[in-house]
């Protein structure tokens, strides 16, 4: 079973959809080719899916996989997928929890119960820029593990809020992470792995950074963390959707009280929402996170 999620991602035209109907209905029994051909022969005949795999298909696909994990093991990219006991739980219990993980670094803080995603807009203001690197640094220095998704703008100085402070941080990216966007953080990310953190992606290496990985890539932002602070949006902007998932998930969501229509608008639709507006804020979410009883699944479910 090494690798099977992996080999079944590379397959062309299989999505996550068909993995999840073959590992719900087949026992993981599917990792040579003749079998998992005879799984996708019947996944094909109960779906009326118009496309058949042949076993040319599936060994090209198998091919993909073993080079991904050649040149991986070269870049020092490691994967786990769902079906590892080892998996984050911090994921496992989200929707849409991803197939597989790569990672680059510190694999265990990706399961810490102390992470805290900071995220905003691309185009912050000195207000946003000044409190994306503050409250970095000042949950840093109290022992939070910082989480964003090294985008220039406001992921950016949370994430240098974080090295500054000589802390551990997770930078979530939606692309392989053989080649790390945007480029003039490259040097950030690589200062994230001197600190002990970690660089994390569902996107195998050789993978571009496409428009609607970045949406996706924010529910991982989110699930890693037990609570979310967004720093400064507007009302279109991608960060929206980070908030979005931190809400369906049942993080805490936290949001700066800035003068601007985003940042007005989440606070006066939610409920719960803790609002920040000073370091007393900051304690305030800090006690909430470490009072925080939300259960941890302890096993992997199979069932997807």
């Amino acid at each position: 079973m090494d690798n099977l999620v992996l080999k079944l991602l590379s397959i062309e035209n299989i999505n996550n959809k068909i993995i999840k109907f073959l590992i719900n209905n087949f026992s993981l029994n599917i990792n040579c080719e003749k079998d998992l051909k005879e799984a996708l022969d019947y996944y094909t005949y109960k779906n009326d899916n118009l496309y058949k795999f042949s076993l040319d298909s599936i060994k090209k696909g198998f091919d993909k996989a073993e080079n991904t994990i050649h040149y991986s093991e070269k870049l020092g990219i490691k994967s786990i997928d769902i079906l590892n006991k080892k998996y984050p739980k911090n994921l496992i219990n989200i929707k849409d929890s991803p197939l597989i993980l790569f990672y680059k670094g510190n694999f265990d803080i990706l399961d810490s119960r102390q992470n805290i995603a900071i995220v905003g807009t691309r185009n912050p203001s000195d207000y946003g820029i000044n409190s994306s690197y503050n409250i970095s640094k000042f949950f840093s220095y109290r022992g939070f593990n910082i989480v964003s998704g090294l985008a220039i703008g406001c992921d950016e100085y949370a994430h240098k809020g974080t090295v500054d402070s000589k802390s551990k941080g997770i930078a979530v990216l939606a692309g392989g992470l053989d080649k790390i966007y945007p480029k003039k953080n490259e040097h950030l990310a690589y200062e994230i792995l001197i600190n002990n953190g970690c660089l994390v992606s569902e996107y195998p290496i050789f993978t571009n950074y496409f428009k609607h990985n970045f949406v996706r890539r924010n529910r991982i932002q989110s699930g890693l963390s037990e609570a979310l602070i967004l720093i400064e949006c507007s009302e279109k902007s991608g960060s929206i959707y980070t908030v979005d998932f931190c809400i369906k998930q049942e993080k805490i969501l936290a949001v700066c009280d800035i003068d601007n229509l985003g940042n007005q608008k989440i606070i006066k639709e939610n409920k719960n929402v803790l609002v920040i507006k000073d370091k007393s804020s900051l304690i305030e979410l800090e006690n909430l996170i470490k009072n925080s009883n939300k259960e941890i699944i302890n096993q992997v479910k199979f069932k997807l």
